[in-house]
């Protein structure tokens, strides 16, 4: 082995041993802790996964999506809150982010608005709720 080979098997071995600097870089279309959760009103096996009136986020985040992929019978609303009262219809300290009427098409309807106190949706009935994903961070 000529001195020129043994430098360069020298080099070889010092990268080899410390990685040469390099590091992986994250590749994906969203940065970490800026996903969606998300929720079915209907588990997989047909069951009503949320109940009447459904804290999803007790303190501020972002509503995302409400994807409507079945029949809407009553009314849903969307609130930044994070309790009802209930004793009355009106929610202390809150503000409505959407209504969607009984009859609401079938579709994806996007959001991407902050909430600071929680996230709440109310339905008109028990048995009104649709098959539906909300989805929130």
């Amino acid at each position: 082995m000529n001195l020129k080979q043994k430098i360069v098997a020298v080099l070889l071995a010092i990268v080899a041993l410390f990685g040469g600097g390099y590091t992986a870089t994250k590749v994906g279309s969203v940065s970490e802790g800026s996903a969606y959760t998300s929720t079915t009103t209907y588990n997989g096996a047909g069951a009503i996964n949320l109940t009447k009136d459904v804290v999803l986020k007790s303190y501020g985040g972002t509503f995302g999506s409400f994807v409507i992929t079945g029949a809407v019978a009553g009314s849903i609303i969307f609130y930044d809150a994070n309790t009802k009262d209930a004793s009355t219809t009106a929610l202390g300290a809150s503000s409505t982010l959407a209504i969607f009427p009984a009859s609401t098409a079938a579709g994806t309807y996007t959001f991407d608005t902050a909430f600071s106190r929680g996230l709440l949706v109310s339905f008109s009935s028990a048995t009104a709720i649709p098959t539906s994903t909300i989805t929130f961070r």
